[in-house]
């Protein structure tokens, strides 16, 4: 599912949260059950056609998905979100749902909430997440038209989250801001207040370097990239010096905390990332979790950066490095020249570090 992807971090209490990142305990987990979807959106980095799955990899089935969410809760893992693609395409989606919710976790659904069938609708009554987060790409079927690629789009979404509040699950909303549809965010924020669905916009749209067809480029926001970055120099310019953070990973708020799961049983710490390539089905879940925080501790940032007058402040991530430059090792040199066009003219020429 592409978008603002949101942790349940602050329903986690702070002792909690920090016995786990000083013990490295997985408490946050992502299953990212399919890269199948329903939706064909321009902008997604995980969605691939079901002719090109088998290229890519070999989807888990319901039995290893269920295996690993008991060894992780085993692990000590509490907060669990389901994901995709679009997670109810996976043809084991229920029986999935079903078990793991037998293991103690505290759900959350993400779905793009385009088709919802009757199995799934009775399911989530007799099981109900503790939320689902969804994505809405507009208020008309026009403009689901021209992100997703359906023609229906809005009409039937907006009927499945009528059918949700029914059953008195919380909802969330998320929408990927584009070149398709940032006319139409007053109107999708209207449309959340009067239903009650605490809303958040994100364009920070990230190139895919998982095999999904994406077009980033076309659809950016001019100089949308990084949509907050002005907002961060300024608190800079206030504040002093931002945090100093000496590996990547440590700027990912699930440091030794988290995991990602991808389709076919890869575990990152990241879902934009395609490595480090650790196979959460052979290795065994406390193996694969192990060789993950070691890969955390181990990963440092590129020479360039380590030397570059804006490591204090620049907004990279690892997640940054990858998708601009197609690993975590290597920067991308248009970025760090945005980068310092974008700090040039806002701090005019302040030098840090």
């Amino acid at each position: 599912m592409s978008g603002y992807e949101k942790t349940p971090i602050s329903s986690a209490p702070f002792d909690m949260f920090a016995s786990a990142r000083k013990n490295a305990i997985p408490l946050f987990a992502s299953f990212e059950l399919t890269p199948r979807c329903n939706l064909n959106c321009k902008m997604c980095y995980v969605h691939l056609k079901n002719s090109e799955i088998e290229f890519h990899g070999t989807e888990l089935d319901a039995e290893q998905w269920i295996s690993l969410g008991k060894q992780a809760a085993q692990a000590g893992t509490l907060f669990l979100c389901i994901t995709g693609g679009e997670p109810t395409m996976h043809p084991g989606f229920c029986r999935i749902y079903s078990e793991l919710s037998k293991f103690g976790f505290i759900i959350t659904l993400q779905s793009n909430l385009y088709h919802l069938s009757d199995e799934c609708f009775d399911l989530l009554k007799k099981i109900p997440p503790q939320s689902i987060k969804f994505t809405i790409y507009g208020v008309n079927d026009v403009t689901y038209r021209k992100i997703c690629g359906v023609s229906d789009g809005f009409t039937r979404v907006f009927e499945n989250i009528k059918r949700i509040k029914t059953l008195g699950i919380t909802l969330e909303a998320v929408t990927t801001v584009t070149k398709d549809n940032v006319d139409e965010l007053p109107e999708v924020e209207r449309l959340m207040e009067d239903l009650e669905i605490p809303w958040i916009p994100s364009a920070e749209l990230k190139k895919s370097v998982r095999g999904a067809d994406t077009n980033i480029e076309s659809l950016r926001l001019p100089d949308s990239a990084y949509p907050h970055l002005c907002e961060d120099v300024q608190n800079v310019i206030s504040k002093g010096k931002n945090k100093s953070f000496s590996k990547p990973c440590e700027k990912c708020k699930e440091y030794r905390t988290g995991f990602w799961i991808k389709w076919d049983g890869k575990m990152s710490f990241c879902s934009f990332l395609n490595e480090p390539d650790i196979d959460a089905v052979s290795l065994g879940f406390s193996e694969a979790w192990k060789q993950l925080v070691d890969y955390e501790e181990s990963l440092k940032w590129p020479d360039e950066c380590q030397k570059c007058k804006w490591k204090d402040v620049c907004p990279r991530c690892a997640a940054t490095l990858a998708t601009e430059s197609g690993t975590v090792n290597k920067i991308s040199k248009d970025f760090c020249r945005y980068i310092d066009k974008i700090f040039n003219n806002t701090i005019g020429g302040i030098k840090h570090g």
